[in-house]
């Protein structure tokens, strides 16, 4: 008697859709099944755990490049520990990293807050002839005086100078709150750049370098990012409504609850990119990649998207371009 699975029975073991179990086969991280005398696909019990091992290692938070790595030693005869810790080790590094880009970020808005907070009336009251909450806000995004943040704070005038005098190398400045809103700054290098809280409305950044920048809480609304580097970028928060990312590199980017409304992310790479959250609506996702992305909670509502390019991300709470929410119970994506 033949044994084996059928692909619908190793899904439900392995509680991952049919469509991530074929999109592993492709990309090498599960061997095809072998047919039975009536042309099923029969997978083997070894595919079982070839697949808990693949979700295990994403729990250590491991790209799918890093199992796949992982998968190869395997199957050479070697058992990759020593691999797996120096795998693991380097993304606790690079989550540290984030973990105080986030907490600077949060320094940040205290700080502006408590400055406010000293002047701001405490309730709601009738319009009158006294400044106005958009008066607050406004004088807060300009204030008079230059920020402490170190000796590599750069003011917009200083920044476009040296970019009109040929200038492209700015990586890792202190841009933090910063109005830079409609400058070109296009094939800049604003690698590990500070970009919270940053004013980035209509900005033009495209074949830019953005890589390991953080634009936490950013208003880059229409902004133009065409083919930008924004690998392991950190977007938290960031409004990217109508902006253009059309061919922009966002592997492992952080956007969680980034509003990407209206978005133009065609072929655009988001593989392992976080998009818990997000607001990708009317967004449009053609021919881009998302390979291990985590789109948890996030809102596709008439999204323009392949369903394929769905197979391998998380979708756990997520809401599909036809407005269904996403639960495996209840079926696959």
């Amino acid at each position: 008697m033949e044994r084996g699975w059928l692909i619908g029975e190793l899904s439900t073991q392995a509680g991952v859709s049919p469509q991530t179990i074929r999109f592993y086969e492709r990309e090498g991280l599960l061997a095809p099944p072998q047919r039975n005398k009536s042309g099923y696909r029969l997978y083997p019990a070894e595919s079982l755990t070839q697949l808990l091992f693949i979700q295990h290692s994403k729990l250590f938070g491991l790209t799918l490049e890093d199992i796949k790595h992982l998968v190869h030693l395997q199957a050479q005869g070697v058992n990759p520990c020593g691999s797996f810790r120096r795998l693991v080790q380097e993304r606790l590094q690079t989550l540290a990293q984030q973990a105080r880009q986030l907490q600077a970020t949060h320094q940040a808005i205290v700080q502006r807050f408590e400055r406010l907070a000293t002047q701001l009336p405490e309730m709601d009251e009738a319009k009158g002839d006294d400044r106005t909450l958009a008066d607050w806000l406004r004088e807060a995004a300009h204030p008079t005086y230059a920020p402490a943040l170190g000796g590599n704070w750069v003011g917009r005038e200083q920044l476009l100078q040296r970019y009109m005098a040929g200038e492209r190398d700015f990586q890792g400045l202190d841009l933090i709150q910063a109005n830079l809103s409609g400058v070109n700054l296009s094939g800049a290098d604003l690698s590990r750049a500070q970009l919270m809280l940053a004013n980035l409305e209509e900005v033009v950044l495209e074949d830019s370098r953005l890589i390991g920048a953080n634009l936490t809480g950013a208003d880059a609304i229409g902004g133009y990012f065409r083919h930008s580097q924004m690998i392991g970028a950190i977007l938290i928060g960031t409004d990217l409504s109508e902006a253009d990312l059309l061919g922009a590199n966002l592997v492992g980017a952080n956007l969680g609850g980034a509003n990407l409304t209206g978005a133009n992310l065609q072929n655009a790479n988001l593989s392992e990119a976080i998009l818990i959250g997000a607001n990708l609506r009317d967004s449009n996702l053609e021919g881009a990649s998302l390979w291990g992305a985590n789109l948890s909670g996030a809102d596709l509502t008439q999204a323009r998207l392949h369903a394929d390019s769905l197979a391998t991300a998380n979708l756990w709470g997520t809401t599909l371009p036809d407005g269904h929410v996403y639960a495996p119970q209840l079926g696959s994506a």
